[in-house]
């Protein structure tokens, strides 16, 4: 994986982006700048063994990080159209292992991402608060990856940017509300890529739940 063919691949999904909307210059176009949270876990398996009997505990748990960037509606029918854009993306894990009588080990995976959503928008609303129901795809570029390691008072930082797959593909399903100028999104991203590229026995995939606040132009 090289950072060259990262930024040919980022560019080509925005410039794909970019064009749907010149494609579609005689529909009606918006233009929504979105921020807001992500709450992400990766999908990490763990050895089929009792961790009860080893006194060992292990904790899987979801990462708060930040979501943002801009959105294009394309109105392609009278009820819907398409939803694309381009996202600023925090996503990972958090995990803890207890040994008793030890300690406690942390580990908090930090992956930033370039996101590219392309969804289906049908109109489920009326008057006032319109409703719109959105399906689709995500692809992610990453831009970095970090993992911290914290354990008796010791904190160790290494990157693995360079590990993870150029492109990260995932299925997107969710919902947005419109109240004039303003928005609130919501969807589930369920990665289908294996970021261990299969050298894991089972795939670590991303599961990323996204809330954004938009503002339409």
């Amino acid at each position: 994986m090289t950072q060259i063919l990262r930024i040919r691949i980022a560019a080509l999904a925005l410039a794909t982006m970019l064009a749907v909307p010149g494609i579609a210059a005689a529909q009606e176009t918006g233009v929504i700048l979105v921020g807001g949270l992500n709450i992400s876990k990766l999908s990490i398996p763990f050895p089929d063994f009792d961790f009860e009997e080893l006194d060992l505990t292990v904790e899987n748990s979801t990462r708060l990080g930040f979501a943002g960037g801009v959105l294009f509606d394309v109105n392609a029918f009278r009820r819907g159209g398409f939803t694309l854009g381009a996202l600023y993306s925090q996503r990972g894990t958090k995990m803890d292992a207890e040994i008793i009588g030890f300690g406690v080990g942390k580990v908090d995976f930090n992956m930033e991402y370039l996101e590219f959503p392309l969804l289906a928008r049908v109109g489920v609303g009326g008057d006032g608060t319109a409703f719109s129901v959105l399906a689709g795809g995500m692809i992610g570029i990453p831009l970095r990856a970090r993992t911290v390691f914290s354990s008796f008072g010791i904190d160790e930082d290494e990157s693995f940017t360079d590990a993870l797959p150029d492109v990260d593909f995932g299925v997107t399903f969710g919902g947005r509300a419109d109240f004039g100028r303003g928005s609130v999104t919501a969807w589930y991203t369920h990665g289908l890529t294996d970021l261990t590229e299969g050298i894991s026995p089972e795939p670590v995939r991303h599961r990323v739940f996204t809330v954004l606040a938009g503002w339409r132009f």
